[in-house]
């Protein structure tokens, strides 16, 4: 009996010590690796759910679980279609025509994108420094790199604009004059309105989208 017990023990410690390798092994897989010296923070479950810890994400990858980059929320606004800025793709029948695509985090922060905007004799294209979203509306400002007068470039320019529903025209500001649309400079991504002091009355032909994130 004492001899079977012995047996026992030697074989459930042999069990214990193969296991411990293979452990070894997945904790130290790719994947595993990933999680280490703070990487953990640069990746979620295949469901988008965050790992609190480094112990939380080597486990998920030694089990084979798929690390996956975060999805991160972003407002954005564009006119259709969506694409690099060109004549038109926007308008206030015989006033203004514009297109612009816009997007930050859902905060307003890091907002990129660019901007055309024309009402003859004036033209303005330029890089987003602002983008603001509150339900169906945007505001949009950014810095002009390109000018018909040459003397713009480097000034900022704001507008808003209303996403409405189907069916109803979409809205656009247009200032009565160029003090009211040109800035001394590009709006930070926290100026109120970014910049602009208008209000958006004026309906567009062409499809204005605003996604709030």
């Amino acid at each position: 009996m004492r001899l079977r017990s012995i047996l026992v023990l030697c074989v459930a410690l042999a069990l214990t010590v193969g296991v411990a390798p293979a452990a070894g092994r997945g904790g130290n897989s790719q994947n595993a690796k990933k999680c280490q010296k703070g990487g953990y923070k640069d990746w979620v479950r295949a469901d988008q759910t965050p790992f609190k810890n480094v112990g939380q994400c080597v486990s998920y990858a030694a089990k084979g679980g798929t690390l996956t980059a975060p999805t991160s929320a972003e407002d954005r606004a564009y006119c259709v279609p969506a694409g690099p800025p060109t004549s038109g793709q926007c308008s206030v029948p015989g006033l203004l025509d514009f297109d612009f695509d816009a997007s930050s985090g859902p905060l307003g922060e890091n907002p990129t994108g660019t901007f055309f905007w024309e009402s003859l004799p004036f033209s303005f294209r330029g890089q987003v420094t602002c983008l603001q979203v509150t339900g169906n509306t945007a505001s949009v400002g950014g810095t002009i790199t390109d000018s018909s007068f040459p003397e713009f470039v480097g000034m900022g320019l704001a507008f808003t604009v209303v996403d409405n529903t189907p069916g109803t025209p979409d809205l656009t500001t247009y200032p009565d004059s160029l003090d009211q649309l040109l800035l001394p400079a590009g709006p930070a991504a926290n100026t109120p309105a970014c910049g602009d002091r208008t209000q958006p009355t004026m309906p567009v032909s062409g499809d204005i989208v605003v996604e709030n994130n």
